[in-house]
C-alpha cells in the first residue's frame, strides 16, 4: 500500500513514518509538507491512503481533499485526517467530501495503524 503523509510538521511526518515502517505490510511512504506538493506526488505516483493535516501552508486539508476529489483520477483515494482541528463545521465539512477517518492529535499511533489496516482490508476485499 502506498501512503502520502502530509503535513507542515517534519516531525509529525517522520514520526507516522516510523510507525508505519516498523509494521511489515511493506507500506511504501511518501511525504509532502504542503499541498501542492502533495498533488505533485499524486500525479507521478498511485497513492492508496492519504493521512492529511487539515491545517497545511499554501493549500489547506480540506480545499486539498476537494481538489483530488473532483478528478476522476483520485476517485478511489482514502483519506485519514489527524489534526488538532475540532470546530464541529470543519469536521462535517470534511465527512462531506468523503474521508475515511477523523484522528484528532495529539496523535494516538495506535488508532492511525487500526485505521490503515482496516482501509487496506477493505482494498484486499475489493480487488
Amino acid at each position: 500500500m502506498k501512503i502520502l503523509i502530509l503535513d507542515k510538521c517534519k516531525a509529525v511526518r517522520a514520526r507516522i513514518d516510523k510507525v508505519l515502517d516498523n509494521e511489515d505490510e511493506g507500506y511504501e511512504i511518501y511525504h509532502a509538507e504542503n499541498g501542492w506538493s502533495g498533488l505533485d506526488i499524486l500525479k507521478r505516483v498511485e497513492i492508496d491512503v492519504v493521512i492529511i493535516d487539515v491545517h497545511l501552508p499554501e493549500v489547506d486539508g480540506l480545499t486539498f481533499v476537494e481538489i483530488i476529489k473532483k478528478a476522476s483520477d483520485f476517485s478511489n483515494l482514502k483519506v485519514v485526517f489527524i489534526t488538532t482541528e475540532n470546530c464541529p463545521k470543519v469536521i462535517s465539512r470534511a465527512k462531506k467530501l468523503g474521508i475515511s477517518a477523523w484522528i484528532p492529535k495529539p496523535l494516538r499511533l495506535n488508532l492511525l495503524l487500526r485505521v490503515i489496516e482496516r482501509i487496506g482490508l477493505k482494498k484486499e476485499l475489493m480487488a
